[in-house]
């Protein structure tokens, strides 16, 4: 989940609980401050109540746009999953290229098999030509559509 714009932990503890009556488990990287009285970023992971999540050690600082947690599976296997949530209009300015440093860090220290999503506000081609996905040692899947945000005409990632 990106976005989530929740600030005071309060805030955190009471869609926490919310999530939690509807039998999600969920870890909750912080919002910053955004201008005026608003806030920005915000990214939490959420699985079933029966699946393990906690915060992936390796993650280091908690970041308001990356959080990275370990998803246990019943029968003892384990992921980690990684949630990112990049600046917009930014490419892979030196802003959101550090929050994918960060994602590969938390991601590739887990020793596990891993997987990051989010919001990038890039196209897959952005991608392609930014080659973070050979340096990872991962791949780029992306839905096959027109779009996912409607109000802007749509990206092909998102």
């Amino acid at each position: 989940m990106q976005e989530r714009r929740i600030l005071a932990r309060e805030g955190v503890h009471k869609a926490s609980a919310w999530s939690t009556r509807r039998g999600w488990r969920g870890i909750w990287g912080p919002a910053a401050p955004g201008e005026g009285s608003g806030s920005t970023g915000g990214v939490a992971i959420f699985a079933r109540d029966f699946l393990g999540l906690h915060l992936n050690p390796a993650q280091g600082t908690q970041e308001s746009r990356v959080i990275s947690g370990i998803v246990g599976i019943p029968g003892g296997t384990e992921f980690c999953v990684t949630s990112v949530y990049h600046y917009d209009s930014s490419g892979f300015d030196s802003k959101n290229q550090h929050l994918l440093s960060d994602a590969d860090m938390a991601a590739s220290s887990s020793c596990l098999p891993w997987l990051i999503g989010g919001d990038f506000n890039n196209s897959p081609s952005d991608f392609h030509e930014h080659s973070f996905h050979q340096q990872s040692g991962g791949i780029i899947l992306f839905p096959d559509c027109s779009g996912t945000c409607l109000t802007t005409g749509g990206m092909r990632m998102n």
